[in-house]
């Protein structure tokens, strides 16, 4: 359930934004971790001042009466843990800046997260899909766009990049001699990609044949530019994805994500250890990347009772 609109329009006391711009310029969180920084913030104070209590005054009791709060309304337990290491964080800001000289929050025990193994599809799903970007259709720039999108979706499945690291991939960010691409992950962090041939062949063949005419003269820094040499939204990428899995019959509904949990379950089924997995998918801690071992487990226990026979 989201939160009560009018808790975004209230302004954010002073203490709440120096924190939010702690997090943004000595922290170097994303853009995207930011905003639920602030929306979990912007939803505290308006609950606590519903309840007559400002932030300076704020017991644990009134955290865990607001924990409870976000209970009844339905949130699960990824979203209660988010929350609560979002009031955490503020609470021991305040503490070490001295705008308090308590933590209320410290010890304040986080909800068991709830394990959600990731979606990814069979290798024989990946080939229908790709398969169906080989053919181009007659009309010049529908042949140009799906240039762009086999080259698009090769890269995807080759790299397993998040859709937001494919919309900001820079030209330059891609060496193809060396086969390899560098983005910008999660608060900024760089880091190096192999990406394998046929991803290399397809972009080759999109930037040789497509990239050029769909620009139509205007320049753009970026690998896969929208229109006026913008990056091509994250929206747009999920758009197209998912056309292609409809296209390829899948029964569910096709993400950018699939294409990231798809490329790490192959790894691993091909034996890829979980260190370099976790370098390539730039994780900050490995038991992020330990949860795909579950996945590949899974899949072998499919296989085990499809053709055993006495399984």
């Amino acid at each position: 359930m989201p939160p009560d609109p009018a808790a975004r329009i209230r302004p954010l006391p002073s203490a709440a934004a120096a924190y939010l711009s702690h997090l943004k310029i000595e922290k170097g969180l994303s853009a995207n971790t930011l905003s639920a920084y602030e929306r979990d913030l912007r939803e505290f104070l308006f609950w606590l001042d519903r309840q007559r209590v400002d932030w300076e005054g704020c017991r644990r009791r009134h955290l865990q009466q607001f924990l409870l709060h976000l209970q009844q309304r339905g949130l699960k337990d990824n979203s209660l843990a988010r929350h609560q290491a979002s009031l955490r964080g503020w609470f021991r800001f305040l503490r070490l800046d001295r705008l308090r000289k308590d933590n209320p929050a410290e010890g304040l025990e986080s909800p068991r997260r709830q394990r959600i193994l990731p979606k990814a599809l069979s290798q024989d799903e990946m080939r229908r899909v790709l398969a169906g970007l080989e053919s181009s259709p007659n009309a010049a720039r529908r042949q140009q766009l799906r240039l762009r999108d086999r080259a698009l979706l090769e890269l995807a499945y080759a790299s397993g990049f998040r859709v937001s690291e494919l919309a900001g991939l820079r030209l330059d960010g891609l060496d193809l001699e060396m086969g390899l691409a560098r983005v910008h992950g999660k608060g900024g962090k760089e880091r190096l990609t192999p990406v394998g041939r046929a991803a290399l062949a397809a972009v080759r063949q999109y930037l040789e044949q497509a990239r050029g005419p769909l620009l139509a003269g205007r320049a753009s820094p970026y690998l896969f530019p929208g229109a006026a040499g913008r990056r091509l939204s994250r929206q747009a990428i999920w758009k197209r994805i998912r056309a292609y899995g409809e296209q390829a019959g899948l029964r569910r509904k096709l993400s950018p994500h699939m294409f990231r949990h798809s490329f790490a379950t192959h790894m691993l089924e091909g034996g890829a250890d979980l260190r370099s997995l976790q370098m390539m998918l730039g994780h900050a801690d490995i038991s992020t990347t330990q949860m795909y071992t579950h996945v590949a487990t899974r899949r072998l226990q499919q296989v085990y009772r499809r053709h055993h026979p006495r399984a």
